[in-house]
């Protein structure tokens, strides 16, 4: 798996990932994981320096994203979340933001 661009594991109910797949994932691009159950992601996804579209689409349950996705600023462009509605709520008042701008 270590060529690997693109994963696509849309609409398969997944709840977790396992904790070490990222690691084994270095040169992926695009990782599609909507339509899931996912609560929270593993700060190891910062391991994927890389990714580009990250596709987190229609997970109501996820209620966080880990800071280290956020270390992938300078590659990834494309983070979707919409039909996540809890994670901007979560998100904005850990860190003190104002949820209704």
């Amino acid at each position: 798996m270590q060529a690997l661009t693109h994963l696509d594991l849309q609409n398969n109910s997944l709840k977790a990932l396992p904790q070490d797949i990222f690691a084994s994932l270095p040169k992926l691009q695009t990782l599609e994981l909507a339509e899931n159950k996912f609560r929270e992601l593993s700060p190891s996804i910062s391991n994927l320096k890389g990714l580009l579209l990250l596709n987190l689409q229609n997970n109501p349950e996820l209620v966080s994203l880990p800071d280290e996705l956020f270390s992938l600023g300078h590659t990834l462009t494309h983070l979707y979340l919409s039909r996540c509605p809890t994670v901007f709520a979560t998100t904005s008042n850990e860190k003190g933001g104002d949820q209704n701008r």
